[in-house]
């Protein structure tokens, strides 16, 4: 008596395919999916002035953004409203726009606003900034 083919016998033949189905699902539903990984950062919220030195008064419209000093490649910004003033956000790798800045050390820099004539360009801002727990206000000074 012959013995029959495992891939002749349909109830097997159903098994293997069903298996199969579940794996390519499974395996989908994986490979799709975004990451679960969530990473917190923390951030203290900050509030700032920019000024110019020599007349005490803002220098117009545009941004302040602060570069971390070490490797990092933390980043912060604001928008200067018309007295000068600012508060602090960090824009993280996946679009998430957090108020505040990482704790750090940072060197700062005014961007002017963009114009069709642009004539003015970014302006450092001397020295560096330290954002910790105790810096929720900063003044920044331009020369």
């Amino acid at each position: 008596m012959k013995l029959p083919k495992l891939h002749d016998i349909p109830m097997l033949r159903t098994l293997q395919m069903s298996a199969f189905f579940a794996v390519f699902i499974v395996s989908l539903a994986l490979g799709c999916s975004p990451a679960q990984v969530s990473t917190i950062v923390p951030t203290i919220a900050v509030k700032g002035k920019l000024i110019r030195g020599s007349t005490g008064q803002p220098p117009g419209e545009g941004s302040v953004e602060l570069a971390a000093v070490d490797s990092s490649g933390k980043v912060a910004f604001a928008s200067l409203a018309s007295d000068g003033t600012f508060e602090l956000s960090t824009m993280l790798a996946d679009g998430t726009k957090l108020t505040g800045a990482e704790p750090g050390e940072y060197r700062a820099t005014y961007v002017p606003r963009m114009s069709a004539a642009q004539t003015e360009l970014p302006e450092p801002i001397p020295g560096t900034v330290r954002i910790d727990e105790q810096s929720s206000e900063i003044e920044l000074r331009l020369p």
